[in-house]
């Protein structure tokens, strides 16, 4: 009902009844936009369907819950994985690396044993040259010391 319906109406009771007993009928009359009045039944039918929007809810929080579980999970596993397969990896480097390191330094060891085997069998040579030559001056000094403490000096 519209107000220009309710003033209408008004001028035909005050015809039929007097001006107050059409403003008494028309305070009976439900006011312009009742139908718009929520309701007991109303406000409870959307109380129900709230309930229902938030169980659906729960339920979808329920299962992202479980899936970012599964995903936690998995994602567990995987980082546990490539931990492994990490310290695996250098692990392997590591031997690979000592392993290497090992062969240089017995190699170095080599060497070195090569260079001191050439330089005593060279300090021998060396030594056995100077004997050669020293061991004569040596001798030829002691026969000359010899002979000046025997003769004497002049």
């Amino acid at each position: 009902m519209t107000e220009h319906d309710r003033y209408h109406l008004h001028q035909q009771l005050e015809e039929v009844l007097d001006e107050r007993g059409a403003n008494t009928m028309m305070e009976l009359l439900p006011p312009v936009g009742w139908a718009d009045v929520t309701t007991k039944r109303d406000l409870d039918q959307l109380e129900e369907r709230m309930d229902l929007r938030f169980q659906n809810v729960d339920l979808r929080f329920d299962n992202v819950d479980s899936r970012l579980d599964e995903i936690s999970e998995i994602t567990g596993l995987r980082f546990n994985q490539a931990t492994e397969n990490t310290n695996l990896r250098f692990n392997q480097a590591a031997d690979s690396t000592n392993l290497r390191f090992d062969k240089a330094t017995e190699s170095t060891n080599l060497r070195f044993e090569k260079v001191e085997k050439r330089i005593d069998a060279q300090a021998d040579r060396i030594i056995s040259k100077l004997l050669t030559i020293l061991v004569p001056i040596i001798a030829v000094a002691v026969a000359f010391l010899t002979a000046m403490s025997v003769w004497g000096p002049g």
